[in-house]
């Protein structure tokens, strides 16, 4: 049996992170060094709900709903014995929201890429942040591969279960890590 999804669009809610780690902290430009008072400064000239603007705001805490536009191909084979399925896929995350631990606590936060090269500048949208224009985002996380899942059972009341997915890595490389799962039922 072979089976085609095409176009599958998921969606998770945005949110807010409870912990109050995330918000800026708030500057003086009177209470540092001269170094000190002049990044206040600078912090302060920023926009107001822009990240890093020396202000704390509830839109440091704000993340954005997250989407995916998913793609799979699969076939299916179900024998005397066995059953082996294959599927590939292909996901394209936008807003992707990562959790993160910050040295102190989880905070989530949201990931895009840029369309363009932008020779190693920041990828953000942010104008006074990053260089990537709004209207040239793309999905920051794109999930791609193949899995291929084996059942046997070779006689009765015995079986044997395999799985195998590649798992890309930072960096391009292609990882296969071994995980050996027995279990016994009687």
């Amino acid at each position: 049996m072979a089976r085609l999804r095409f176009g599958v669009e998921g969606y998770k809610e945005g949110g807010f992170n409870l912990d109050f780690s995330a918000l800026d902290r708030p500057c003086s430009t009177t209470a540092g060094s001269a170094a000190q008072n002049a990044a206040c400064t600078s912090a302060l000239a920023r926009p107001a709900n822009t990240p890093g603007n020396g202000r704390p705001e509830t839109s440091d805490l704000q993340f954005a709903s997250e989407k995916v536009d998913a793609y799979e191909l699969g076939v299916k084979w179900d024998g005397p014995g066995i059953d082996v399925n294959l599927a590939a896929f292909w996901q394209e995350y936008s807003s992707y929201q990562l959790n993160t631990f910050n040295g102190v606590n989880f905070a989530v936060t949201n990931i895009q890429a840029c369309k363009d090269d932008l020779a190693g500048a920041d990828i953000d949208a942010s104008a006074t942040t990053g260089a990537c224009v709004s209207d040239r985002l793309k999905p920051g996380v794109v999930a791609k591969g193949f899995e291929i899942e084996t059942f046997l059972r070779p006689a009765r009341d015995i079986s044997v279960n395999m799985g195998l997915s590649p798992l890309p890595l930072a960096g391009g490389e292609r990882k296969c890590p071994q995980l050996v799962d027995c279990r016994y039922s009687s």
